[in-house]
């Protein structure tokens, strides 16, 4: 079943994992789970995904902030599976198995769709040879 989080006091924050996704980890969910207006930070992944994991599964971030998380692949590792990101504010994530900022890393079979984001300060996007990132032309990724 699909998760649906939308309030401004959704926060998840100062999590730390073992392994992979240190928030919140996907794998295998039935349609489109959805967080809006979250606040996703200070987590940390001893595996993939300081903030967020995805294994299989579809996500959407809306109006969401995903700052300071530290894991593999930064704040946020897609493998397999596909994030939506509308108006998300990426900053400071750090990628603790390639050594450098990275808010998102799309794996092999991986899609992300962005659409009015933007990166706060050190960052950006890393698609791997067989990741997919599809950014609206109408409203493109910034890095201010």
């Amino acid at each position: 079943m699909p998760l649906a989080l939308a309030n401004p006091d959704v926060y998840f924050a100062r999590n730390i994992a073992g392994n992979d996704g240190g928030a919140i980890f996907f794998k295998t969910w039935d349609g489109i789970s959805t967080l809006t207006n979250a606040v996703i930070a200070a987590n940390e992944a001893g595996g993939m995904g300081g903030a967020i994991c995805m294994r299989e599964g579809n996500l959407e971030l809306t109006g969401c902030g995903v700052s300071e998380n530290t894991g593999g692949g930064g704040g946020i590792y897609i493998v397999g599976a596909e994030l939506t990101a509308k108006n998300v504010s990426f900053t400071d994530n750090w990628d603790t198995v390639g050594g450098a900022f990275w808010s998102v890393v799309i794996d092999t079979g991986g899609t992300l769709n962005t659409s009015g984001c933007k990166q706060v300060g050190i960052g950006g996007i890393l698609r791997l040879p067989l990741g997919k990132w599809v950014d609206d032309p109408n409203d493109p990724f910034q890095y201010v």
